[in-house]
């Protein structure tokens, strides 16, 4: 495990929105190990969403014995920011910095779908998601890294899939 980085929630969203114009693949299980380097991806320019938010985060993906299952991913975020508390804690208002997140499933079919991920850049003055960051396959993106406004696909998340807030608990506040 790699040394994290004591970040506010501002430097967060910077390191967020810089990583978007950075050319990353989405793969999933790649990404997030290096705190310290330039950007999320690997050596492969490959990364995944709780990759890049560890990245973002300051934190290396690997936790250890320290984090439910070893690494940071869905839904080990999802069961630490309701269940655990080590370094997640849902809200039910968003702040730049949060994690929106939900948990792995399984359609009506029974067939499963990981999880995914974002990291909330802005918020409304009502306190929920305005701009996520996140890294995704989505065809015809120059990179898996992107900006966008909560969507569709987070408000249906949140309604199907169950998708929550987290808090991370070891951001510091944001200047000003």
């Amino acid at each position: 495990m790699r040394p994290d980085l004591e970040l506010r929630a501002d430097q967060a969203v910077s390191r967020a929105l810089a990583s978007a114009k950075r050319k990353v693949v989405y793969d999933c299980g790649f990404g997030g190990r290096d705190p310290r380097a330039a950007g999320p991806e690997d050596g492969e320019g490959k990364c995944d969403c709780s990759g890049a938010d560890s990245y973002w985060l300051g934190r290396d993906r690997y936790r250890g014995t320290r984090f439910p299952g070893g690494w940071y991913e869905t839904s080990a975020i999802v069961h630490d920011a309701t269940q655990e508390h080590m370094d997640f804690q849902k809200v039910s208002t968003a702040r730049p910095g949060d994690v929106i997140v939900y948990g792995d499933y399984r359609d009506a079919r029974g067939k499963h779908h990981e999880g995914h991920c974002g990291m909330v850049i802005t918020v409304t003055q009502k306190g929920l998601p305005k701009t996520v960051a996140h890294c995704c396959a989505r065809e015809g993106l120059k990179s898996a890294i992107i900006v966008e406004a909560f969507s569709v696909f987070w408000e249906g998340a949140v309604k199907s899939r169950g998708a929550i807030i987290a808090r991370p608990l070891f951001l510091k506040p944001a200047v000003g």
